[in-house]
């Protein structure tokens, strides 16, 4: 008896110690293409459940970018394609090079993500339901952005850009012409 609630005790203790070491999420990094991407795995699932975010960019970057709906996954213990849901915080910040990009899968656009991206012109963002402070500050290029209607966008996430036109899609199906944020 005295055996059994010893050994009762220690695999309570080693489950406890496995459960308190479990990590609530795991990060992974892979290049495709020039992009730089971040894989995160949600509660230590190794089935390849998470999501994946557009963090930067090598030197080689194309001036007519077209972010890809789906990225292909693999570790050690899975192979998926995931979805790109967001561009992070400052991942195009200063690139000089882009001119024109089409992220229509993508959900979100964090804090000066194209920060300082003095040779962009046209955006194009269809499934995009928040822009972040600063996102497109400095643009001073940039002449059309496209995203939906009812997108949540910060109050400065134009500052010190001059867009001369913005096209909102309605319902996904209509668009709307509007003069917006003229310099």
């Amino acid at each position: 008896m005295k055996y059994l609630r010893d050994l009762h005790r220690r695999l309570t203790l080693c489950l406890c110690m496995l459960l308190m070491g479990m990590r609530l999420f795991a990060v992974d990094y892979v290049e495709i293409d020039g992009l730089h991407y971040e894989y995160i795995r949600y509660n230590g699932d190794i089935t390849g459940y998470g999501e994946v975010h557009l963090v930067g960019y090598s030197s080689s970057i194309s001036e007519n970018l077209v972010i890809p709906w789906m990225v292909k996954y693999q570790n050690r213990l899975t192979k998926r394609q995931c979805h790109v849901s967001t561009i992070a915080s400052g991942a195009f910040n200063g690139c000089s090079t882009l001119k024109t990009i089409n992220a229509n899968s993508v959900y979100s656009i964090w804090n000066e993500a194209f920060r300082n991206c003095t040779s962009l012109q046209k955006v194009s963002f269809a499934s995009c339901r928040s822009i972040g402070s600063k996102a497109f500050a400095g643009c001073t290029a940039l002449d059309t952005v496209y995203y939906v209607s009812g997108a949540t966008v910060a109050d400065d996430a134009f500052d010190e850009s001059t867009y001369k036109k913005a096209t909102l899609i309605v319902d996904d199906k209509y668009w709307e012409e509007c003069n917006s944020h003229e310099a």
